[in-house]
């Protein structure tokens, strides 16, 4: 009986104890194994093809045998049987070729078009049986060959945040969405250093709003050093008569605080090459970022 489906492998791994250390780079077979995805369902299904065919082939050889049923009638039989299953190669051959063009696999493609061939041209089923198994083989080794990075479903999450910020942030500060994306999907593939860089960037795009909300021009490169004492200078001129002005002038007060603790323990170091981040230290800035800019979005 062929069959039309695989059994789940997925099972044969608790969750754990993972095979393979998170974050780091994994083959692609090594990564199916542990996924019941299209690649092992096709595999499984042409392999069971594969040693059925030459069995149902030797079966319409010999005619069967039956104490039941007229010789002719069990070997029309196995022949349908056999016509259904090359039918099913090659509507699964077709599958498979798309999967690999997807994948860009391009030996294995070239050993589909022969083992379709071998079907068109009615080899055999011998040679029907060995190409397959080649071709078996063949998916095999350019599937080792295809590395993958293996990531945590928290940190799947992290990478495909479409608003890591939030939707408000996101929003109210376009221009910085691709800094915040690449921030987000650099802490996801542990690229501490570079998810800070990327924060340092968003902070400039704060830097620059706040510069804007108290009247003090940041110019085109801004020197963090220059441009925060003239936000604070500007920002001890508010007014504060009213409650209003009261809390509206400790909000910026707090605003621009926070902007010299960024400048002085995060964006400077950032720029030299003997700086490093680790995981602590960028997950808490990116954490602090999120937090500032989130604050920054509630201004008009």
């Amino acid at each position: 009986m062929v069959p039309d489906d695989a059994s789940s492998i997925r099972e044969q791994w608790d969750g754990a104890n993972p095979p393979f250390p998170f974050a780091r780079f994994v083959s692609l077979w090594d990564m199916l194994r542990f996924n019941v995805e299209a690649f092992t369902k096709l595999l499984l299904l042409l392999e069971a093809m594969r040693e059925l065919i030459p069995r149902l082939s030797a079966a319409c050889e010999r005619r069967g045998e039956s104490d039941t049923q007229p010789r002719d009638a069990v070997t029309s039989r196995l022949r349908n049987t056999l016509v259904d299953a090359t039918k099913v190669v090659a509507a699964k051959l077709n599958e498979l070729e798309d999967l690999c063009n997807d994948l860009g696999m391009s030996l294995t493609i070239r050993k589909i078009a022969r083992v379709q061939k071998t079907l068109a041209e009615d080899e055999g089923l011998d040679a029907l049986s060995k190409e397959l198994e080649v071709l078996i083989e063949r998916v095999v080794d350019e599937l080792r060959g295809r590395v993958f990075m293996y990531l945590t479903p928290a940190q799947v999450a992290q990478f495909e945040a479409t608003a890591p910020f939030g939707v408000v942030v996101q929003k109210k500060f376009p221009g910085l969405g691709t800094d915040i994306g690449e921030a987000s999907q650099c802490l996801a593939c542990e690229r501490w250093t570079a998810a800070v860089f990327h924060l340092m960037r968003v902070m400039e795009g704060g830097l620059r709003k706040l510069a804007r909300l108290v009247k003090v021009t940041p110019g085109t490169n801004p020197n963090w050093g220059t441009v925060i004492p003239q936000i604070e200078s500007k920002i001890a001129t508010l007014p504060h008569g009213t409650a209003k002005e009261r809390k509206s002038k400790d909000q910026f007060s707090e605003l621009a605080a926070y902007l010299r603790n960024v400048k002085d323990a995060w964006r400077n170091p950032v720029m030299h090459v003997d700086r490093l981040y680790l995981r602590d230290e960028a997950v808490s800035i990116f954490d602090a970022v999120k937090a500032f800019m989130t604050a920054m979005a509630k201004f008009r």
